[in-house]
């Protein structure tokens, strides 16, 4: 709830921002990870994903913090041409990649 709550109010944020109605600029602390933010945003909402004629390994958090309507291949089955392979690591999306699970994840990736 916690991820998707501070997904919500980027979002919320971003609106209020473009139509004008909050000025504050970010904190300078906060600069560098907001653009990183935005341009994330960019790119999922104008990247149009096609089908890869190869396989597609796909990381696979063992923690799930939202909703996946493909709880098996979430979502990659029909843009693998030639299959998927899952690799199961520890941890949720946000902390997979991060201590403890950093070291567990490298040698799956290895």
């Amino acid at each position: 709830l916690k991820y998707q709550g501070e997904y919500v109010e980027r979002q919320v944020k971003g609106v209020l921002k473009a139509v004008g109605l909050v000025d504050e600029e970010p904190e300078v602390e906060d600069e560098h990870l907001q653009r990183i933010i935005e341009k994330h945003e960019t790119a999922f909402h104008t990247y149009n994903l096609r089908p890869y004629d190869g396989v597609v390994d796909v990381f696979k958090a063992k923690t799930r913090l939202y909703f996946v309507e493909d709880r098996e291949f979430l979502g990659w089955k029909k843009y693998a041409l030639q299959g998927v392979r899952i690799h199961a690591v520890p941890g949720d999306h946000a902390l997979m990649l991060l201590p403890p699970n950093d070291k567990v994840f490298a040698q799956v990736l290895q």
